[in-house]
């Protein structure tokens, strides 16, 4: 059994507050007064005063104030009964609710519920306080746990009702919204806030609805486009690395290869220059389009890519290659070949759904380099 706060432990706290006033006193004694109320500072001094203050205290302040310290042990004395507590956790509660210190609010309320005490409405008022704190600093699940307890316990509580509501209209649960709102309005038909916010939940849940059609058609014409473009890739012989492509088959090209009207396709294609690390992204390579066209654009006279120091990189110099993985070759693909041609080529494997080709200088040292390195590095895999 809990030891019971007796006249012993009252009449320490006593002598803990006589002290302290005598301690004040004795240090008046020994100087001027010069530290007590005045006009510039009275409104700070009245506010350590238990009874004067405006505001709820905090952990420290019960720590530096003997009178506030009493205070808050009288008020959860052992002695009083469950509800007797929850009361006074209730009240603090709301103080803290009403200074808009809304987690400590919540941890107010959360004691209070911490005492075992039998009466279901002041359980109800204790959840749907703590519900309305958790409101105002958006914790919408926790809102919506605490006013289905208190729900549970009075199906006819307005306040959680009403809360329970406006929770579910954050959370964009509209349909679950309106049934809270109707149950509410059977209670207060003509309760304005809550006709408002059944309004909104169901402005919320045909717009859900709709964007649900929209995006579900989309899901079925991109589905589409996807076969037609599969289907355009098996007829046309090309070998893919993995049938098994993501939704989004750019492969973090930020483009997907579309099917024109004429049924020409139009792929994103990428060229990598390993000497540098870098790579360009060619948005639209027709099928049809040769090579060199767009080497021609990208590599004109006396432009140079800010990464190329050596001003090697120029249209007449480039080779193009793909890893061939079955012979474990690099093969070129000349630049009067059309996008079609090289991606049928024997040995071309297509990265859904992107081209890859490797960009080289001719007669670079870097170019024998990476021969063999790539060598190097099919021996390590196959042997």
């Amino acid at each position: 059994m809990a030891e019971k706060h007796g006249a012993t432990d009252l009449s320490s706290l006593a002598k803990a507050l006589d002290q302290e006033i005598e301690d004040h006193i004795d240090s008046l004694e020994k100087k001027p007064y010069t530290e007590g109320f005045s006009e510039e500072n009275w409104e700070k001094e009245i506010e350590n005063v238990p009874l004067f203050m405006t505001k709820s205290p905090n952990e420290a302040d019960y720590a530096n104030n003997p009178a506030l310290a009493a205070i808050q042990k009288i008020k959860y004395d052992e002695d009083s009964t469950p509800v007797e507590k929850a009361q006074s956790y209730k009240e603090e509660g709301n103080q803290y609710f009403k200074e808009r210190d809304y987690r400590k609010a919540v941890f107010a309320y959360t004691e209070a519920l911490k005492e075992n005490f039998d009466d279901d409405l002041l359980k109800v008022i204790l959840l749907t306080n703590r519900a309305a704190a958790q409101f105002h600093i958006e914790n919408y699940q926790s809102c919506m746990m605490d006013v289905a307890r208190a729900k549970k316990l009075k199906p006819d509580h307005l306040k959680a009702l009403i809360r329970g509501a406006e929770c579910l209209l954050k959370l964009r649960k509209y349909e679950k919204c309106l049934d809270w709102c109707d149950m509410a309005l059977k209670i207060s038909p003509t309760d304005k806030k809550l006709l408002e916010t059944r309004t909104l939940a169901d402005q919320g849940k045909r717009k859900q609805e709709r964007d649900e059609r929209i995006k579900a058609k989309k899901m079925k014409q991109k589905a589409e486009e996807k076969r037609v473009l599969e289907t355009a890739i098996q007829q046309r012989g090309i070998t893919i690395k993995n049938i098994e492509a993501p939704e989004d088959y750019s492969e973090g090209s930020g483009h997907e290869p579309i099917i024109d009207s004429d049924g020409v396709i139009h792929w994103p294609v990428l060229f990598l220059y390993p000497e540098y690390a870098q790579s360009d992204i060619i948005a639209d390579f027709n099928e049809n389009h040769r090579f060199v066209e767009h080497l021609n654009e990208m590599f004109k006279e006396d432009e140079y890519a800010g990464w190329d120091a050596e001003k090697k990189y120029r249209a007449e110099r480039i080779e193009i290659y793909y890893e061939d993985m079955s012979s474990r070759k690099l093969n070129r693909v000349m630049p009067d070949m059309t996008l079609a041609e090289a991606i049928t080529m024997k040995g071309y494997t297509l990265h859904p759904y992107t081209p890859h080709f490797i960009i080289l200088v001719a007669g670079s040292p870097f170019k024998d380099h990476y021969f063999e390195n790539f060598a190097r590095v099919c021996q390590q895999m196959f042997g």
